[in-house]
């Protein structure tokens, strides 16, 4: 699984990208949780 976000600003500029992978099925919990993790972590900036 793979997951990336991004921020940009209200020009279009990309400010901001994370990117996160993690074993297929084996760690999808894992994965969900430390993705909304750094997704919040992104907001509360």
């Amino acid at each position: 699984m793979v997951g990336a976000a991004s921020l940009y600003s209200p020009t279009g500029e990309r400010l901001h990208t994370i990117y996160l992978g993690a074993a297929p099925e084996y760690e999808k919990a894992a994965f969900k949780a430390r993705f909304n993790k750094k997704i919040a972590a992104l907001k509360a900036t």
